[in-house]
């Protein structure tokens, strides 16, 4: 009889669905099977004992909490093991405080769960004695099926937990997120299905999705819902959205007990984005490259510009040192010249001679143009009529097999420039043109506006003058060293390979700039750009012979260069000159604080101590009214006030004279 109670009580427990259920089958079934007068129920937490039911002592037990060490059923927990107490008031475990007064007599505790026990249960009697081995059986059987039942209740918990968290999740997420089962038949439809479908859960759940998709007729999406379902694989895939026409979905597909879980994303925005980011990234990257590649090739002109203004002062300074050679040189030779000096032979000599300095001094001329260091005279220069002048020299230079064709601007503006340089070097491209069509071909001079943006050139307004020819043209290598002085194409003694150096340093010095467009086979096209001069043209001097002036007056020379001293003190006598000479400028203030007079005082610039500018300053503070003329080199020029009147070394006596306002003699 007793083991169909047990078995209907095990059966009732294990139907229970929350603890306190467990609690009072546990109570009917003691008090039936083992005639109990109450029980009691506690679960562990930690390293309390808490209450669950308590019919024993007293109900407000129910809920409370004590250390297990201090409540017998959490010894039995800890210990796990069955206590019986046959009489409380004869067992020293028992806390008479917890049980006096109550009906308690005797009492048996068991614990729940055997391995680790997470309750216990307490059974009591209103009389003494210990309950028999049967009903200790019986005791421990009921606890065993009490563990089962509250680890069902656990786990169900735990279940209803878990898919309400995962409801709660699907119903939160953006993505679309729904179930099918075996039959293919919707079992899950989240919100955010319903939205995008425009589909309620009602009319969705337990209907096939073969019915309700058009996508489901779509060849990939069937074939891979097949292949989730049957081949109980992971699939993702992109689609376009059945939908939304337009729009991109991203599928995944996974298998799941009894059927199959689809999982669904609008990755249109999500693609935009990526393609905007492409391109943005695409757009950065070609802007990297071209700014590596100017700053690549500001590097190569930062190059070239420091090698080129080494060049420059490498050569300048050379032709620094040898202008201080020449000028004795030529003073002298014009010298014996005039005074006829030897007889026939000699005259010839002295001509060679004179021929070869002047040739130098041209050379040094094109060098100090090079550099940007060649003394200038800017003034405003008329283009047009600078090109027509010259049509005729230009034909005659460039022989018959040229023909020259010349497109001049009505517009043209004046340019600032040096006339009788840019003459030179309007002739030296048109040599170099003639050299690059060694068959003959067309020569071209343009003249006309031009106006910069910025960039190599300041903004502002310039004269283009163009020269370009039909010619053999020049490769990239050649293009890149074709400024540098001494560089030639034409062969040992065919060239100085000053010209287009010269063209270039000239355009340079006067603020403006040199392009060149050249390609093998198509020719070259040479550029001088010039800024604009708002000034009238002046009118060009003639620089012919004269008559000699008998008497001129008192000069007072100083140079720290006794070659060129002596020769220039020569050509001032021969002009008519007393010269009084100085080696620097403390002897030639020394003489006009002792009261030299003089008429002129004719001085170098670059000396030690006091330059020549300087020196004239303070000779017209002591002396005023006297006239000054300052002999300059390549250097100084800059520093020399515009008012101070001077002249560039090497010189000859007509170009003293024309300087000191006289006239030389004749050869």
């Amino acid at each position: 009889m007793s083991g169909s109670k047990l078995i209907a009580a095990a059966t009732r427990i294990a139907h229970a669905c929350s603890v306190v259920e467990v609690a009072d089958a546990l109570r009917e079934a003691a008090r039936d099977l083992l005639g109990a007068d109450g029980i009691a129920v506690i679960q562990r937490h930690g390293d309390l004992a808490r209450h669950i039911a308590e019919d024993a002592l007293s109900a407000e037990w129910t809920s409370q909490a004590f250390p297990l060490q201090n409540c017998l059923m959490g010894q039995a927990m800890r210990d796990a093991v069955t206590i019986v107490i046959p009489d409380i008031y004869a067992d020293p475990r028992i806390a008479m405080e917890a049980y006096g007064g109550t009906f308690v007599r005797s009492l048996a505790a068991t614990p729940i769960g055997a391995e680790a026990p997470s309750a216990a249960l307490g059974v009591y009697w209103a009389k003494t004695g210990a309950p028999d081995d049967k009903a200790i059986e019986l005791l421990e059987a009921l606890a065993g099926a009490a563990d089962e039942a509250m680890k069902n209740i656990e786990s169900v918990a735990a279940a209803r937990l878990n898919e309400e968290t995962l409801h709660a999740v699907l119903e939160s997420t953006s993505d679309c997120f729904y179930a099918l089962d075996g039959d293919w038949k919707f079992v899950t439809f989240n919100r955010a299905s319903e939205e995008y479908f425009r589909l309620s859960r009602e009319d969705v759940l337990g209907r096939s999705i073969w019915e309700l998709f058009p996508a489901g007729r779509d060849r990939t999406f069937g074939d891979n819902c097949r292949a989730a379902m049957n081949d109980r694989r992971h699939v993702q895939f992109e689609s376009p959205s059945a939908f939304r026409p337009g729009n991109t979905v991203e599928i995944r597909m996974a298998p799941m007990a009894g059927g199959m879980s689809v999982a669904l994303t609008d990755i249109t925005e999500r693609r935009r984005t990526e393609a905007e980011l492409r391109r943005v990234l695409g757009e950065l990257e070609a802007r990297v490259a071209a700014a590596v590649a100017e700053r690549e090739t500001a590097l190569r002109q930062l190059h070239e510009t420091q090698k080129v203004e080494a060049l420059g002062q490498i050569t300048g300074g050379v032709a620094h040192d040898f202008n201080n050679l020449l000028s004795p040189i030529l003073g002298g030779l014009e010298i014996l010249q005039r005074r006829g000096v030897g007889d026939a032979r000699a005259q010839r000599l002295i001509d060679g001679a004179m021929q070869a300095a002047e040739r130098s001094r041209t050379l040094v001329q094109r060098l100090l143009a090079f550099a940007r260091r060649q003394p200038l005279m800017p003034a405003a220069v008329d283009v047009s009529a600078l090109v027509g002048d010259m049509r005729d020299l230009l034909t005659s230079t460039v022989g018959p097999r040229v023909r020259i064709v010349t497109e001049v601007a009505t517009d043209t503006p004046f340019a600032r420039a040096d006339a009788n340089q840019l003459e030179l070097a309007l002739l030296n491209l048109a040599v170099n043109a003639r050299d690059a069509m060694p068959d003959g071909g067309v020569l071209t001079i343009q003249a006309g506006p031009a106006v910069s943006t910025g960039g190599a050139l300041p903004v502002g307004d310039y004269v283009r003058l163009s020269v370009t020819d039909t010619g053999i043209g020049m490769d990239e290598a050649t293009l890149a060293r074709a400024v540098e002085p001494f560089f030639s194409t034409k062969g040992i003694g065919k060239g100085t390979g000053l010209g287009l150096s010269m063209a270039h340093g000239l355009a340079g010095q006067l603020g403006g700039g040199l392009d060149i467009a050249s390609k093998p086979g198509f020719g070259t096209t040479i550029t001088l750009l010039l800024p604009v001069s708002r000034e009238a043209p002046g009118a060009r001097s003639d620089k012919s012979g004269g008559a000699t002036a008998t008497s001129a007056g008192v000069v007072l020379l100083v140079d720290d260069e006794a070659l060129v001293r002596a020769t220039t003190a020569e050509m001032l006598a021969d002009l008519g000159f007393d010269v009084v000479e100085a080696e620097a400028a403390p002897q030639a203030i020394a003489l006009i604080e002792g009261g030299l007079a003089f008429d002129w005082i004719v001085t170098d610039h670059m000396m030690p101590g006091m330059t020549g500018a300087d020196l004239a300053r303070h000779a017209q503070r002591l002396r005023p009214g006297a006239k000054v003329l300052v002999i300059s080199g390549y250097a100084e020029v800059d520093a020399i006030a515009p008012d101070l009147p001077r002249l560039a070394k090497p010189f000859r006596q007509d170009e003293l004279a024309e300087s000191l306002t006289l006239r030389a003699p004749p050869a």
